[in-house]
């Protein structure tokens, strides 16, 4: 089964979806008027305007020669319905949407099992389990 993590940054234009993983984007796709643009990154002048996002996204992928694109969305909305159809597509993973800071704001697990936290902290405790792990390297290592 293959997993992606999705991720889902503010930008000036609306909202970007990128897959992690994915290099620095080259193109953007971006909502112009009516129609989709497809601009490069800190361009004043877009490349080209398509009636349809499809198009668009086409259209940059073509110009990007094989270079990540990005699209952005009007609304965080639009982003998190992109990203999760992203995951679905893929059968398991997460999506995670970012502030203008750069924090984490909320995330979004698919497809995945649960972890589960213990309830209480381990009778054990840390400087027991130290020295149990410190037995088991010395022992490996001593050839026993």
């Amino acid at each position: 089964m293959s997993t992606v993590t999705t991720h889902i940054f503010p930008k000036d234009e609306g909202w970007a979806v990128r897959k992690e993983g994915e290099g620095r984007a080259s193109l953007l796709v971006v909502k112009d008027g009516a129609k989709w643009a497809v601009k490069e990154l800190n361009a004043e002048r877009v490349s080209a305007v398509l009636p349809t996002q499809a198009e668009a996204i086409d259209r940059a992928r073509k110009l990007a020669g094989g270079k990540s694109i990005q699209v952005v969305y009007s609304t965080q909305k639009q982003a998190i319905d992109a990203a999760r159809k992203i995951v679905h597509n893929a059968k398991a993973g997460q999506i995670v949407v970012h502030g203008r800071d750069g924090s984490v704001h909320w995330g979004e697990v698919h497809g995945l099992p649960t972890v589960q936290t213990s309830r209480r902290k381990s009778d054990l405790g840390t400087e027991a389990i130290k020295r149990a792990v410190s037995m088991v390297i010395r022992e490996r290592l001593e050839g026993k």
